[in-house]
């Protein structure tokens, strides 16, 4: 709906999916999971996990959606989310940009997938408000 919505308010303008002016695909594949993994991994910590400072987390997301907006909007177009990688090609269309955006799909999933497991390893237990720490992600 978003990618549609653009579209009518730039009456009938779209972009296709893919790499900027310079860029390989190689490269713009890496930006987006990079990019990707950050996000998930801020969304993971702040929002999902317990934090000191709860009313935050919006601001961190925030944040990490700009940067990597801004960072890897010219590389690849900063989709940095499935959703808006085939809601971009759709409106679009065009076989290339489809490509694009299921190349751009996959790596951000491993992208999500690197900071899932990153995650794990980082915030394996919690210490809660008795001093006792409990297990968050599996195990006994």
């Amino acid at each position: 709906m978003a990618a549609l919505t653009y579209c009518i308010i730039h009456k009938g303008g779209a972009f296709p999916l893919g790499p900027g002016a310079g860029y390989s695909m190689n490269a713009a594949v890496f930006a987006e999971m990079f990019f990707t993994a950050i996000l998930a991994f801020v969304v993971l910590s702040t929002a999902v996990l317990r934090t000191k400072s709860s009313h935050l987390f919006g601001l961190a997301i925030g944040l990490c959606i700009v940067v990597g907006g801004t960072a890897a909007g010219k590389v690849s177009g900063g989709c940095l989310n499935p959703a808006v990688s085939v809601g971009v090609a759709s409106v679009f269309g065009g076989w290339a940009s489809v490509k694009n955006a299921l190349r751009y799909s996959f790596f951000q999933l491993v992208g999500g997938t690197a900071a899932g497991s990153l995650i794990k390893l980082t915030h394996a237990t919690e210490v809660v408000s008795s001093g006792e720490t409990k297990q968050l992600f599996g195990g006994a």
